[in-house]
């Protein structure tokens, strides 16, 4: 559902409560050492 951007609509309907922001996890400390082109996502 994330992939398709229907995961907040869909899951709204089922009566969760989520925004766009909270679809977001942090990218690993060490796969942004082995590929410096990698950048943080805004998760916080």
């Amino acid at each position: 559902m994330v992939r398709t951007g229907r995961a907040v609509e869909v899951l709204k309907a089922k009566g969760y409560v989520i925004t766009d922001k909270e679809l977001r996890f942090p990218i690993p400390q060490n796969a942004i050492d082995v590929n410096p082109n990698l950048t943080q996502n805004e998760y916080n």
